[in-house]
Parts: C-alpha cells; structure tokens; sequence
C-alpha cells in the first residue's frame, strides 16, 4: 500500500507541475511580469505548500523534529538534487540579475537561520523575525521588479481588457489546480515513503531530512524539470531559489509561531544546517563561473547529494564508532569547493581569451 501510494503521488506530482507552469507562465505574459519574478514568488510559494502542511502537521502533533528535517533537508534537497538533474538532462542559464541579487539573499537567510538556531532552539520570537523577513522579501521583489523585465528595461503595460482578464482567470484556475495537485501527490508520496522508511527503523529527524524533505520537494523537482526542458530556465532558477527563501522565512516562521517552539538538535547544528549553508553558498560561485550550470556541476551536485543522504542513514552508527563524525561535513564542501574553483577559473580564463 505505501508503495502504491508513492507511485500514486509521484503522477500526481507531475501533472501538477505541469498545470502549474503552465498557468504561471500565462500570468506572466498577460500581466507584463517576468517569468523570473513569478518563478520567485508564484511558483515557489505554490510548491512549497507541501513543506508547510507538513511542518505544521509536525509541529502541531509534537513531531518538531520532523518539521526541522523537513525544512534544512528540503532546501538541501532544492539545491543539490533538483539543480543537478536539472542541469545533468539540460544545462540551466542563470541569469545575471538573480546573481546580484536573489543569490546573496538566499545565502544571507541561510546564515541568519543558523544564528537564530544556535541556541538550540526556534523560538516564537524568531519565528516571527522569520515572517516579517519573509514579508519583506515579497514587498522588495514585487516593488522592484513588477514593472521591470529580464533585462533591466520597462516593461510595456498591459491593457485591462475583456480578453486579458479572461486569460488570467483561466490560468489562475491552472494555477490553482496545480497547487493542489502538488499539496495532494506530495502527501501521498510523503506518506508512502515515511511508511516505507519506518519499516526499517530510521529516526524522525533522518526521516524528516531524507524521506519527507525529498517528498515534500517532488513539487519542485516536477515543476524546474519541466521549466528547464520547456525553454524557460529563468522559472527553474526562480523556483528554486524562491523556494529555499520561502522554506526557511515563511514555513520555519509560521511554524515556530504556531508551536511553542521548534527545538534544534545538536547533531543538526554540528552537521545538517552547516550542510544546508555550504549548498546555498555554492550556488554563487557555481552559477558565476559561466552563468550556466554545466552538466559537470550538475554531477558534483548530485554526488554532494548522496554523501549527505548517506551520512544521515549511518549517522548513528558513525556516532559510535567516529566521535568526530561531525567532521564528515568536509566530505560535501571539499568537492563543492574545488569544483565552484575550477569552474570560476575557468570562465576568467576563457572571458580574457575573448578579450
């Protein structure tokens, strides 16, 4: 029945980021805004719908640790897994402004979320720091960029007519449509996997980091995958990065405002939230070395993946044996680095050739 479940939620999935792009990219064109700006706000609110129904299911049933894997584990997961399949079936382009601006951020909310953990503990007060950056971050995107394109041009404005608003309506209902396909497939896969993993006897917080992470960021996968082979590389971007963004200021705020707190074990502070920082810091250099993510990195970031997800599962026994386990954070961030490196050198290398 779990497994019936998981393939069951998996379809489901699929046609849901399916309609969801869909409507997306059809708001986008008859409103004017970028895909870069709905991919960051639309899409990546809409799919990280599943994080918070599970978060606050976690929190609300006194399962936090599920809700803290669930949160690190998935953007973990958005980073490494999505962007290396991605980018391994077809390179993804990365655009110039979300490396001045959306990437710094993500890495700057990356940082504040460890220093707000280190006390071992998500507290009401930091989750509501949580949510007024989360609403900051919505004010400043769509002041900035509503009436601006990819390029850095004005856009030219759309007329109100009968016909727009009649396809706005339209894609909204796709909009709408998919959100709740991905909410509904990424349950059951959840569910179907989390039975599956319990039968041999892994831990809330591996579950929460591994299984649930992994389910609740299908709607992701799904919908940067079908972005990406679609021609619209700047939505995969965007939703990812979005995503991450909306994971750690929108989900972890409300759920640490909606419980009486979300507390932080120390094995995360000493190896999954620094794992969660190293995988949004090797965005920058990564994405800068030539503005596409080549299918080399794709690789690096899909090794990167496994180690940490291997990590996890023996992490007990690892415990046992290496007191020092903790270490074996240097196990992800030694390749990331040497790769992100090569690559950079690289790109200067063939940018003063060009010149």
């Amino acid at each position: 029945m779990n497994l019936v479940l998981a393939t069951v939620g998996l379809a489901t999935l699929l046609f849901g980021g399916e309609l969801l792009l869909r409507g997306a990219v059809k708001v986008a064109e008859a409103l004017g805004m970028s895909r870069l700006l709905i991919g960051l706000t639309i899409v990546s609110m809409g799919t990280s719908a599943p994080e918070m129904a599970i978060c606050l299911g976690a929190a609300l049933t006194d399962s936090p640790e599920i809700a803290l894997g669930n949160i690190v584990g998935s953007n973990v997961a958005n980073v490494w897994l999505i962007l290396g399949i991605t980018s391994i079936i077809i390179p993804v382009s990365v655009q110039q402004s979300i490396l001045r601006r959306e990437i710094p951020v993500m890495i700057g909310v990356a940082i504040g979320f460890m220093l707000l953990a280190v006390d071992g503990e998500l507290s009401r007060i930091d989750g509501l720091i949580l949510l007024s950056g989360a609403m900051a971050f919505c004010v400043w995107q769509f002041r900035s960029k509503a009436e601006v394109d990819d390029s850095g041009e004005p856009t030219e404005t759309v007329s109100d007519d009968y016909e727009q608003n009649q396809s706005i309506a339209k894609s909204s209902i796709f909009i709408i449509a998919g959100i709740a396909m991905l909410w509904i497939g990424s349950g059951w896969l959840v569910t179907g996997a989390t039975g599956l993993a319990k039968t041999i006897g892994v831990s809330d917080l591996v579950i929460g980091l591994t299984v649930v992470a992994i389910g609740s960021s299908a709607p992701e996968i799904a919908t940067s995958l079908i972005a990406a082979t679609k021609g619209y590389p700047e939505m995969a971007i965007g939703n990812v990065v979005g995503s991450n963004i909306a994971n750690l200021l929108l989900v972890g705020g409300v759920t640490a405002c909606v419980s009486t707190g979300i507390n932080v074990p120390q094995e995360s502070l000493e190896f999954d939230i620094p794992v969660m920082v190293i995988a949004c810091v090797a965005c920058l250099p990564v994405f800068i070395s030539g503005s596409v993510i080549s299918r080399r990195e794709g690789v690096v970031f899909l090794v990167c993946f496994a180690a940490f997800t291997a990590i996890l599962f023996f992490r007990a026994s690892l415990a046992e044996t290496f007191p020092q386990w903790s270490y074996l954070v240097w196990v992800i961030a030694i390749p990331v680095t040497l790769v992100a490196l090569v690559s950079y050198a690289n790109h200067k290398k063939n940018s003063t050739n060009n010149i």
